[in-house]
C-alpha cells in the first residue's frame, strides 16, 4: 500500500504542476478552488483504502498540498480560515469519522453494522449519549491478538481507532448532527477553535495520537 500512495502522490505532483503553470492569471484563492476541483477530489477519493498507512508514507501525499501552499504564498491555518481548506491528515480524519456517523444514524451500509456498534452509556467519564464499541482489546480482527504490535497498529491507524476517537467528541457535535454534512462542518469548526492556540491541532481528531495524552480530552 505503501508503493500505491507514493504512486498517488506521484500523479498528484504531475496535476499540481500542470495548476501552478496558470497561477500568473489567477489569484490564491482562485488556484485553490482549482486544487479542490482538480486535484483534491483525486486525492480523496482513495482515502478509504489508504487511510492506514503509516504516517512517513501519507507524508508524501501531504507534501503536495503543502507544495500549492507555498507557491502561493499561504500557511496551514491561512488555508484553513481563508479557504476553508484543511491539511489533507485532517481531512482523512474528518471524513472516517463521517464514515461512522452515517452508520450510527443508520444511513450507511449495513455491513459497517457488524463494527458499528452502539453500547450502553455505564460511566460518567463519556462525553455524549452514543458511545460506540471500541476495540482497543486487540479482537478487531485475526491479526489482533492481545498486547501485539498488529493490535496496537490496527487501532491506532485505522477505522477502528477512529471508534475511540467518536467516542470522546463534545455531545454537541455528536448528539446535534442529524446529517453527516452537519456533523464534518462541525468537527471542521473543532479543528479551527483549536487551530490559532493549539500547536496539536491537526491531531485534533487523530487515532495516531495515544488517548491518554489525546487532544480531545482537552476539549469540553
Amino acid at each position: 500500500m505503501t508503493d500505491t500512495v507514493h504512486s498517488l502522490a506521484k500523479d498528484a505532483r504531475w496535476k499540481l504542476k500542470a495548476v501552478l503553470r496558470t497561477r500568473k492569471y489567477m489569484t490564491g484563492t482562485q488556484l485553490i478552488d482549482v486544487y479542490k476541483s482538480q486535484i483534491l477530489s483525486f486525492v480523496e477519493y482513495r482515502t478509504p483504502a489508504i487511510y492506514h498507512v503509516c504516517n512517513s508514507a501519507l507524508q508524501t501525499l501531504d507534501a503536495v498540498q503543502d507544495s500549492m501552499l507555498r507557491a502561493i504564498g499561504m500557511n496551514d491555518l491561512e488555508a484553513l480560515y481563508v479557504a476553508n481548506l484543511a491539511p489533507l491528515c485532517v481531512r482523512r480524519d474528518i471524513a472516517l469519522l463521517g464514515v461512522i456517523h452515517r452508520a450510527v444514524l443508520g444511513l450507511g451500509p449495513s455491513h459497517f453494522n457488524k463494527f458499528i456498534v452502539r453500547r450502553g452509556t455505564d460511566s460518567e467519564r463519556w462525553k455524549h449519549s452514543m458511545q460506540l464499541k471500541e476495540y482497543r482489546e486487540g479482537h478487531a480482527s485475526d491479526f489482533a491478538l492481545p498486547g501485539s504490535r498488529p493490535a496496537d497498529y490496527i487501532h491506532n491507524y485505522s477505522l477502528f481507532g477512529l471508534l475511540s476517537i467518536y467516542n470522546r467528541l463534545p455531545a454537541d457535535i455528536v448528539e446535534q448532527s442529524n446529517s453527516v454534512a452537519i456533523f464534518q462542518s462541525k468537527l471542521q469548526t473543532l479543528v479551527k477553535s483549536r487551530a490559532i492556540n493549539s500547536a496539536d491541532w491537526k491531531e485534533t481528531l487523530s487515532p495516531r495520537v495515544p488517548l491518554h495524552r489525546h487532544p480531545l480530552l482537552h476539549v469540553v
